[in-house]
């Protein structure tokens, strides 16, 4: 939890495991375009400065209530 916000991140091949049916090309534009659109927030939570780890959060204001039903 930080910024009052539930943040994540997961390796490129961790992803891959949970899609299996997209490619790593396809997982990369796909996280580009929610980042694009607003729905994913990136951050940096990393102890270490030279940790390029990037954060991920949901920003549900963005997303329509009819998919999340």
């Amino acid at each position: 939890m930080h910024d009052g916000r539930y943040w994540t991140y997961q390796t490129l091949e961790e992803l891959h495991g949970h899609f299996p049916y997209w490619t790593k090309d396809q997982l990369r534009n796909i996280i580009g375009k929610l980042v694009a659109r607003g729905i994913l927030i990136k951050g940096n939570f990393n102890q270490n400065k030279y940790d390029h780890t990037i954060w991920y959060s949901i920003d549900w204001s963005k997303i329509p209530t009819s998919i999340c039903e």
